[in-house]
């Protein structure tokens, strides 16, 4: 038997019903199978169109953010270049912590 998830497997057979539900309660919509498929490729596959609108929602709508905090404060002007390498730590693989959120705007 292939190692699937439940998403997969509503994906698959085209319960879209089961699908739906799986994703609004945080399902795996990247997860891969032992044959390295997505729920997204086994809809595809089997061309279930109501799924594959699903999965393909809840792609595009995943939101991935990661917080920065840096010890000072950056004001740059018009045109200047600044490394943001600068602030990740080589420890850690996400960032820095400190006093205060990094900010990135225009003004």
């Amino acid at each position: 038997m292939l190692e699937m998830t439940a998403l997969h497997w509503a994906a698959e057979h085209n319960h879209w019903d089961v699908a739906e539900l799986l994703v609004r309660h945080k399902g795996d919509v990247h997860a891969t199978s032992m044959s390295d498929t997505s729920p997204f490729d086994s809809a595809l596959d089997r061309s279930n169109l109501e799924t594959l609108m699903i999965l393909q929602v809840a792609l595009s709508s995943a939101v991935f953010a990661v917080a920065v905090t840096v010890s000072s404060s950056f004001v740059l002007t018009a045109g200047e270049v600044f490394s943001l390498a600068g602030l990740i730590s080589a420890g850690s693989g996400v960032g820095c912590r400190g006093d205060s959120p990094l900010v990135l705007g225009l003004f």
